[in-house]
């Protein structure tokens, strides 16, 4: 696809996931939004304005920081707003205004930016596509100016799923079977996994840690043996079908993997 074409995707799936009204005032920004996520994201790229260089996978990433950034327009809006509820402690504490409930929103964008990307990274270097090099991670603290250890909790207990077998319905009124694999490093990190599967796309809800998926989504696989990493589904009508894993790990957060999509079609 070209450069428009996929810069126009991406901008019109935000107007969708961030519920954009035509009478907010960030609604015109839009375009603009994206193009400084996809400047954070590949400024290499972004500077020709070479959006047909992402990958698929990368315009979600790339919506995520834009939505973010919609979700700080919307909070910097709400900000003079006195609260809506009387506080005894002051009129902006309480947490239910729009601004907290931004700021909130946004913290959890960018946390399932990171928990994505580092994902795909993983995915990518374990099937060869990448020279990442797998060793120690560190992170930048800003504060001290100091490079310290990565908290394992914090990046690499990020579930990766892979298909493993497929076997595709031989009629109309046949089933198939779908065989997934589900990869954790550092295991022992681990409290329990999840799995969910549903027939539409948009599984996840990395912003909600009390709902972490749709309530429409099925609990296919649930295990706190992280051997058992094996799920196989038997009986499946032909159609399309989504995955996506969560480990929720011992420090107590969810760390999400990529959505994969399956699709069964009848052998005719």
């Amino acid at each position: 696809m070209s450069s428009l074409t996929v810069r126009a995707l991406i901008v019109k799936q935000l107007y969708v996931n961030a519920g954009l009204g035509s009478n907010e005032p960030v609604y015109n920004a839009a375009p603009d939004l994206v193009d400084a996520a996809f400047m954070e994201h590949n400024s290499e790229a972004a500077m020709g304005g070479r959006y047909d260089l992402l990958s698929p996978r990368e315009y979600e990433l790339v919506g995520l920081l834009a939505w973010e950034r919609v979700c700080l327009a919307r909070a910097s809006l709400a900000a003079p707003q006195s609260s809506v509820k009387q506080s005894q402690v002051s009129f902006n504490a309480d947490r239910d205004t729009p601004f907290e409930k931004n700021q909130k929103l946004a913290t959890y964008l960018r946390a399932r930016y990171n928990q994505l990307k580092a994902a795909y990274k993983a995915e990518a270097s374990a099937s060869g596509e990448s020279d990442i090099i797998v060793g120690e991670l560190f992170r930048k603290e800003d504060t001290f100016n100091a490079v310290l250890p990565l908290s394992v909790g914090e990046q690499v207990t990020i579930p990766a799923i892979k298909v493993i077998d497929i076997k595709q319905p031989a009629l109309a009124s046949a089933t198939g079977r779908i065989v997934l694999s589900v990869d954790i490093a550092y295991r022992e990190m681990v409290d329990t996994l999840f799995l969910y599967a549903h027939t539409a796309s948009g599984i996840a809800q990395p912003w909600n840690p009390e709902v972490p998926v749709i309530p429409a989504a099925t609990l296919v696989g649930k295990t706190t043996d992280m051997r058992m990493r094996m799920f196989s589904f038997d009986n499946l009508l032909a159609g399309t079908y989504y995955f996506v894993a969560y480990a929720n790990n011992v420090a107590g957060v969810n760390n999400f993997s990529g959505e994969i999509k399956v699709v069964l079609e009848n052998a005719s």
